[in-house]
């Protein structure tokens, strides 16, 4: 099972709790990573990026919103034209913030690797 014992509010690992601070995560984010910490098959899954930094440094795998998308085209979870769809429609879908710049060079960007039909 995953999670065999749970967490003890406090019992986060030195490098975790430190880097926890230095980032100023939140306490969700700090006690998510504790659990994932030495748990190499696991997947971190956050839109922010401090914590993703954190995730890193701790060797554990992290994925944001965008990342997680391609990583479901190149999983074959998902077409290249799902997931242009799915990233065209996210800022009518939900609060996540992505520029103007960076949306239109991500779109740019997967339409050029992909160039997906209609």
């Amino acid at each position: 099972p995953f999670l065999q014992k749970p967490v003890q509010a406090g019992s986060t690992g030195t490098d975790t709790r430190a880097l926890a601070q230095a980032f100023s995560l939140d306490a969700g984010e700090t006690a998510c990573l504790a659990l994932l910490e030495g748990r190499r098959d696991a997947l971190f899954l956050t839109d922010d990026s401090a914590a993703r930094l954190v995730a890193a440094q701790l060797g554990i795998e992290a994925y944001g919103t965008l990342g997680l998308l391609i990583r479901a085209v190149r999983k074959g979870a998902r077409t290249p034209a799902q997931v242009l769809k799915i990233f065209e429609e996210l800022p009518a879908r939900c609060t996540l913030y992505v520029s103007s710049k960076l949306r239109a060079e991500i779109l740019a960007k997967l339409r050029s690797e992909w160039k997906p039909r209609s």
